[in-house]
C-alpha cells in the first residue's frame, strides 16, 4: 500500500510527499476580517476534517454528514430558486450573495433520506466560462432547467450542488471561507460520485452570437483591485472557450460519475449518444496531458482526488454500465482488473468487438457470479455466441447467473449451453430473451430442464416451432411429475405443461 506523508514547511505549506505541494495554505493578505476562527485552525487539515476515506460513497447517512459537517460548510442550492433567478433574468449568484431562502436548510438536510419521492441531490457539471463568472449570461442556467424539463424532473423536488453558488467564492474575506473551500475541493468527488447523487451535464458554451451580441452588457462581479462587487462590460471578462471534454475538471466529474454502482447522469448519455467507462489512474495520468485547466496547479488536485475515487469504487461489487462506445470498451478494459470483488456486471447496448469481449472475460475476477450482456451493438451472433459461452465456463466455474439478451444468438449457442449445464456448471439463471433461438437448441435446452428443473430459464420472443415448443413442453412436464417446481419463460408453455399434469 502506498503512504502518503502529509508534512507542513514554516510558510504554511502543505506537502504532499517529498517535493509536490497540493495546498497553499498560508495566511491571506491582511484585510479587514470578521473571522472568529483562530489562524492556527487553518493549518491542521486532519484535525479540521475526516480525510475523504472517511466519506462512505455507498451510505445515504455519510452523505447526510458530510453535508451537515461546518468544516467543509457546503450549501445546496434549491431548485425552486434556479427557477426564481431565470424568471427574474439573474444570473448565478456567488455562495456569498445567495440569499437565505436560496439555500435548503439544515433541517431539511437532516430528514433528507434517498427513499422514493424525496428530494435528488443533483450536481451540475459544467464549464466556467469566464475566471470572474462561469455562467455571465444565463446560458447555463437555462440549459439546467431545459435539462430537467426534458427528462421528467421536477425543480421543486431537487436540490443542487453547483459550486458557484454553494462553495465560498473568490474573493474569499475571512480564514474560515478560505478554509472551508480548500477542504471542499479536497472531497469535490463526492458529489459526483456518490451512490445517492445524481450528475446533471451542461457541456454546452454560450453561443458565440449571443457573446458577440451582449459583450457591452454588465455582468457582476467580484472587482479585486477596488475589492467590491462591480458590475464590468462582458467584453472585459477573461472569457475560456475550450470545450467541456477538453477540461480537466469536467473530465474528472464524468469519469467520477460513471464509477457509481448505477447510472445517474442527467441526461444520461453524452451528445455522441453514448456514456464512459471507469478510467483507471494509470490511463487518467496518461490523458491529464492534454486536458485543459484555467490552473495548471489543479492537475495534481484532480489526479489524486481521483485515484481516491477509484480505489474507493473499485471495490465495489456491482458494476452498470450502458452505451459505451468501443474506445470506452477499451478504457473499461484496462480498469477490469483492479476490481478484485467484482460480483455483477451488467453491460446494455454496448460497442463490444470480439477481441475485447475476449479481453474483456479475461479481466474479470473468477469469482463472478452474475454477467449480464445485453444488446451488444454489434450483436454477438451465434458462432461467437458459442465461443463466448464456453470461454464464461471455463473462466467462471462458479458463475450463477448469465444474461445474453437481445443479441441474436441461435442454436449453436444453445447447444453450447445445453452441453455446459448438463456437464454440471451452476448457472441458476439463464437469459436467453429476444435471440434467434429455434428448434434445434430448444430441444437441447428440454433436455436441461428435464434434469435441471431448479434453472431458471427465459426464452421469450426467439424463433421456436412446434417442435422445439413441444420439446419443452414435455421437459416441464416430465419435471412436474417428479415434483419439481420448474421456473420457465415463455409462461405459456410452463401454464399448458401444469393443465396436463393436473
Amino acid at each position: 500500500e502506498k503512504l502518503t506523508i502529509f508534512t507542513w514547511k514554516p510558510s504554511g505549506e502543505l506537502i504532499i510527499s517529498p517535493d509536490r505541494v497540493l495546498f497553499d495554505l498560508s495566511p491571506l493578505p491582511s484585510r479587514p476580517s470578521h473571522t472568529d476562527h483562530n489562524e492556527s485552525d487553518i493549518f491542521d487539515l486532519q484535525k479540521v476534517i475526516p480525510f475523504a476515506e472517511d466519506v462512505d460513497l455507498s451510505s445515504a447517512a455519510s452523505l447526510v454528514r458530510f453535508l451537515l459537517d461546518d468544516r467543509v460548510d457546503v450549501k445546496l442550492v434549491k431548485g425552486q430558486y434556479l427557477v426564481e433567478l431565470q424568471r427574474e433574468g439573474k444570473t448565478w449568484l456567488r455562495r456569498q450573495e445567495v440569499p437565505p431562502h436560496g439555500f435548503v436548510t439544515r433541517e431539511e438536510v437532516e430528514r433528507w433520506t434517498p427513499a422514493h419521492g424525496n428530494c435528488k441531490i443533483i450536481s451540475v457539471s459544467h464549464v466556467w466560462e469566464t475566471r470572474e463568472h462561469p455562467d455571465p449570461l444565463g446560458f447555463q442556467r437555462d440549459q439546467v432547467l431545459e435539462i430537467l424539463a426534458e427528462t421528467g424532473f421536477q425543480p421543486d423536488n431537487c436540490w443542487f450542488f453547483i459550486d458557484f453558488m454553494s462553495l465560498f467564492q473568490f474573493r474569499r474575506l475571512e480564514q474560515s471561507q478560505e478554509k472551508c473551500f480548500r477542504l471542499s475541493m479536497q472531497h469535490m468527488h463526492v458529489f459526483y460520485a456518490h451512490d445517492h447523487t445524481w450528475t446533471l451535464v451542461v457541456d454546452e458554451l454560450t453561443p458565440h452570437k449571443l457573446l458577440q451580441e451582449a459583450e457591452e452588457k454588465d455582468i457582476t462581479v467580484w472587482y479585486d483591485p477596488e475589492e467590491v462587487l462591480k458590475p464590468i462590460p462582458l467584453k472585459e471578462l477573461v472569457h475560456n472557450r475550450v470545450p467541456y471534454l477538453d477540461r480537466g475538471w469536467c473530465i474528472g466529474e464524468t469519469n467520477w460519475t460513471s464509477m457509481r454502482s448505477k447510472p445517474k447522469r442527467i441526461p444520461d448519455m453524452t451528445k455522441d449518444g453514448y456514456c464512459r467507462a471507469p478510467m483507471s489512474p494509470e490511463v487518467f495520468e496518461e490523458r491529464q496531458e492534454n486536458m485543459k485547466f484555467t490552473h495548471r496547479s489543479d492537475a495534481p488536485v484532480v489526479l489524486e482526488v481521483h485515484k481516491k475515487v477509484f480505489k474507493l469504487k473499485s471495490q465495489a461489487t456491482k458494476l452498470v454500465l450502458e452505451r459505451l462506445p468501443e474506445e470506452e470498451v477499451d478504457v473499461l478494459n484496462y480498469s477490469l482488473p483492479h476490481f478484485h470483488r467484482l460480483q455483477s456486471l451488467l453491460l446494455t447496448c454496448c460497442n463490444i468487438k470480439h477481441g475485447a469481449l475476449e479481453r474483456l472475460i479475461s479481466n474479470l475476477s473468477p469469482s463472478l457470479q452474475q454477467l449480464h450482456l445485453r444488446q451488444c451493438d454489434p450483436a454477438l451472433e451465434d458462432l461467437q455466441g458459442k465461443f463466448v459461452v464456453q470461454q464464461l465456463a471455463s473462466r467462471f466455474p462458479t458463475m450463477k447467473r448469465l444474461d445474453l439478451e437481445g443479441n441474436k444468438l441461435g442454436d449453436a449457442t444453445a447447444q453450447a449451453l445445453g452441453d455446459l449445464l448438463s456437464s454440471g456448471w451452476p448457472l441458476k439463471t439463464l437469459n436467453l430473451e429476444r435471440n434467434c433461438v429455434g428448434d434445434a437448441g430448444a430441444q437441447r435446452l428440454a433436455e436441461v430442464i428435464a434434469n435441471h428443473p431448479a434453472i431458471h430459464m427465459n426464452l421469450e420472443a426467439n424463433e421456436l416451432g412446434e417442435t422445439g415448443k413441444d420439446a419443452i413442453r414435455d421437459a416441464l412436464v416430465t419435471a412436474l411429475r417428479c415434483g419439481a417446481k420448474p421456473n420457465f419463460q415463455p409462461y405459456c408453455l410452463l401454464r399448458e405443461a401444469r393443465a396436463v399434469v393436473a
